[in-house]
């Protein structure tokens, strides 16, 4: 096991891109990032260091170089809770969470700037954070999250299901392809979600609220949360086309919590290597036919594709349909 150790005092933010790796971040009140892995420097993996920033980059290899029988590598990384995260993994897990030693429950003025979240094939877990923004984007992954606080949280998931509980927030945006949410929150002033397929169960206080349900094949049912016409209510917006809607308020009332303010626009790190996946996703589920042509273009409108993007995406669909067609004769 490698152990390195950095003076975070000038730094603000830390980054780390890899495949076949399990990631730990542990965040505490040290100026110290400290990284503890099975993985070999230079030869697995490098750490690139500048005045504001450390990344941690997967090593370029040559392909006769590359091991194909390589075992996932293991990082345990410390990390002031004050920095922004940004973290890319293909084929691994992920799991933040404070010193769960030194607090019971989270301090709300210790909070992180943002979490810049890239997964595919692998889980995601969030425990005990104070986070400002939450991007993530996620291919084949569960997502688990538990007892934070955000003020914006925007998920783009594919094939993903999201379960966040005593959690709260002030506004979360989802975009599903395939997948379950499940959400039980303490307060919040908006949630929007729109699900190609996938069941919504949201468990909050009992409230007045803002907003509509919609389903085309699935059932609705709302408990103890009324739907006014009054634009200053908070907001509730859930479209699906094939599952089913529960709104259960079962709390007494909205928690006074303290949630990081973030008027940002937000924007992804890995946001061109999260289209070039979402593209190449798209196609994979248009060919197999688990999206319907018809509607395909206001889903790839709805992940922030263009219409020129959109046109260069049909014609590969259209492209790729034929070649099958004459391979199948």
């Amino acid at each position: 096991m490698i152990n390195k150790k950095y003076d975070a005092t000038s730094i603000n933010s830390f980054s780390l891109q890899m495949f076949s790796s399990d990631v730990n971040i542990i965040q505490t009140d040290q100026n110290q990032i400290v990284i503890d892995t099975n993985a070999i420097e230079d030869e697995d993996y490098e750490i690139i260091t500048s005045e504001r920033s450390i990344e941690i980059k997967q090593k370029r290899r040559g392909f006769s170089s590359f091991n194909f029988f390589n075992s996932t590598k293991d990082f345990t990384i410390y990390l002031p809770y004050s920095l922004s995260i940004s973290i890319s993994i293909a084929s691994g897990d992920l799991s933040i969470h404070r010193d769960i030693n030194k607090e019971s429950r989270p301090d709300n003025t210790k909070v992180t700037p943002s979490l810049d979240i890239k997964l595919t094939s692998g889980d995601f877990e969030l425990r005990k954070v104070i986070c400002s923004t939450l991007l993530l984007s996620s291919t084949s992954s569960d997502i688990s999250i538990e007892n934070c606080s955000f003020s914006k949280v925007k998920f783009k998931v594919i094939s993903s299901d999201i379960d966040i509980d005593q959690t709260n927030l002030k506004e979360i945006e989802i975009q599903s392809i395939s997948g379950d949410v499940s959400m039980e929150l303490l307060s919040f002033n908006k949630i929007i979600a729109d699900l190609k397929s996938g069941d919504v169960n949201i468990r909050c206080p009992k409230m007045e609220v803002q907003g509509k349900l919609k389903t085309l094949s699935g059932d609705i049912d709302v408990n103890g949360v009324k739907f006014s016409q009054d634009s200053s209510l908070p907001l509730i917006n859930i479209s699906t086309l094939s599952g089913d809607i529960d709104i259960d308020g079962k709390f007494a009332e909205p928690l006074n919590v303290i949630i990081p303010e973030n008027d940002e626009v937000i924007k992804s790190k890995f946001e061109n290597s999260i289209k070039k996946e979402d593209k190449e996703k798209f196609l994979q589920l248009m060919l197999s036919k688990k999206i319907e042509e018809k509607d395909a273009t206001e889903l790839l409108k709805s992940y922030g594709f263009s219409e020129e993007e959109i046109d260069e995406i049909y014609e590969e669909y259209l492209f790729r349909k034929m070649n099958m067609e004459e391979e199948n004769g």
